[in-house]
Order: structure tokens, then sequence, then C-alpha cells
């Protein structure tokens, strides 16, 4: 937020013009981000026109959000697109919809479940449990265990 007084010369530019999504979700997005007061001043507008509804799907928790998805997706009719924050936010998803056979396309080119990062973690943190001599293990997730010890501190320990 101080930005243009640390650097005054700078200009601020915002990115208030969104051409992807319709006009009722650029509004609605914009009335949620009028809500933090902490930044700079700016309003989101569509440069689209096509129409649309948009439904508030209220849900208490992240795996509700991904039955509701995978059920959702289950009676999609047309194709439909579900956007996320992040690629390892799809991934329960992903598992729900492999389970009950519902056809989907992820755009990236491949996105294994087994071969996730996240799951790769929680895997080496198990494997590092079972085999604490597990070297490569250790060196690949010691800095996620909140061990606070540097990468030459940690190579040195295994080697």
């Amino acid at each position: 937020l101080r930005f243009d007084t640390s650097y005054p010369n700078a200009r601020i530019l915002k990115m208030e013009q969104n051409y992807r999504s319709a006009p009722q979700i650029v509004s609605i997005a914009d009335s949620f981000i009028q809500k933090n007061i902490q930044r700079h001043p700016k309003h989101m507008q569509s440069v689209r026109t096509i129409r649309g509804t948009v439904r508030e799907i209220k849900v208490f928790d992240r795996f509700s959000q991904y039955r509701y998805l995978a059920a959702a997706a289950a009676h999609c009719q047309a194709e439909t697109a579900i956007l996320f924050r992040n690629n390892d936010s799809v991934l329960p998803l992903i598992d729900l919809m492999e389970r009950q056979g519902t056809p989907f396309c992820f755009r990236q080119e491949s996105l294994p479940f087994f071969t996730s990062r996240a799951v790769c973690d929680i895997s080496d943190i198990f494997r590092l449990a079972l085999y604490p001599a597990d070297s490569e293990a250790f060196l690949r997730v010691y800095y996620k265990l909140g061990l606070y010890i540097s990468r030459e501190e940690a190579e040195k320990a295994v080697f």
C-alpha cells in the first residue's frame, strides 16, 4: 500500500478490465473485492456482454464443495468449466470424479494424483516416519517440517 511512497516515480497500473468472465460474475467478484479496505481502490468491470445466471451455493467446508462439484459435473449435459486457484486445489475433485466415473478433461497435460507435489510430500513424510534413515526422503521434506536447519546442515546430517 505504500508502493507509491517508496517509489515516487513509479506508476500504479490497475487491472480492472476482465476479458474472460460474464458481467454477472465480475460484478459479484467486485463486490467481494470492495470488502477489503486495505487495498488501492479499484472496480472490476467485464468487457464481455454475454449474459448468464449466477447462483450462490452454500457449503461449509472444502470437501463439501468438492462433493457438490463432482455431483454437478456428473449431471452436466453441456461442456462446463471449473476454475481453480492452483493445480493442487483440483486434486480432490479429480479423485472424486474418477471414482464416480465422470469424464473430465484437465487443461494441464497430465496431473497424475500420486505424483502431485502435495501427495509426494505426504508420501515422503510417511516414508521418513517408517524409515528414519531414508536420507533422500529427509532431504525432500526437512524444510517443510519446521526443523529450522539450512540445506547445508541437512546434507551434512545425512551424508
